[in-house]
């Protein structure tokens, strides 16, 4: 029988001990203190997570990941977790390194999975100032938002059953600038803020800029269960391995 992937009880825990706290309040000492102890409970969580979203694919050679805590916790930002293909790079270059540098030089494809505290700010309706984890599948490339799209397209009946305490939002990674929250449509959606994106592009008529790279993210809060987060990330797993996968018959 295989075993159970632990990453997503583990995070579940993690999210609902840190939605228990009134962060925005604390002094920033304490603040900061409580923070890196979840940065580090974040990695401890997601030890096992890559096997998760690589499922058959856990066997190549070809993919690096690695978790990371915030830069600072004057935000909400708690850590993050990437996995990228790392196939064009040196394979004599650290883990790290490789990783950094696969984001840098090849964005075609990246997911991460990050866990946010509560806001400092008001909430309101917004899902990203209470405590939540964000899974982002991001796109950049003509190339890599078509094979993306073809897959959304092809799995648009079974991939991500929204559920209550789960928001998607598919956008522009330049600051979140055009979006389009909880679609009827999920690959229509895409191509749709594909298509903003490549026009942006454009308009900075810079043949050196890093061409904009489009964001399929999924808020998950901590009304949300353990399973829901599971298949939430198998979903994601699958969307990212998938569409790496088939760059390389493209």
């Amino acid at each position: 029988m295989m075993a159970i992937n632990s990453s997503p009880i583990r995070l579940h825990e993690l999210l609902r001990s840190v939605a228990g706290m009134d962060v925005a309040t604390m002094p920033a000492l304490a603040r900061e203190s409580i923070m890196r102890e979840a940065a580090k409970e974040f990695t401890w969580a997601c030890a096992p997570l890559h096997e998760l979203l690589l499922g058959n694919s856990i066997g190549d050679s070809k993919w690096l990941w690695q978790c990371e805590p915030a830069l600072d916790y004057d935000n909400n930002w708690v850590a993050s977790f990437a996995l990228v293909k790392v196939d064009q790079l040196d394979a004599a270059m650290s883990g790290l390194m490789k990783t950094q540098m696969t984001a840098a030089l090849f964005p075609g494809m990246k997911l991460t999975v990050d866990l946010f505290s509560n806001s400092h700010y008001s909430t309101g309706n917004d899902p990203h100032f209470g405590a939540h984890i964000k899974i982002t599948m991001a796109v950049c490339g003509d190339l890599e938002m078509m094979i993306a799209k073809c897959y959304l397209e092809a799995t648009k009946d079974e991939f991500l059953k929204r559920q209550s305490g789960m928001s998607i939002e598919v956008s522009t990674a330049e600051n979140g600038s055009y979006g389009i929250r909880n679609p009827g449509h999920i690959d229509q959606a895409f191509e749709q803020i594909a298509e903003a994106a490549r026009i942006a592009g454009e308009k900075r008529n810079d043949p050196d800029s890093i061409p904009e790279a489009v964001h399929v993210e999924l808020i998950v809060d901590k009304s949300v269960s353990a399973m829901d987060l599971h298949r939430a990330l198998v979903d994601f797993g699958n969307f990212f391995t998938s569409a790496s996968n088939a760059l390389q018959y493209a």
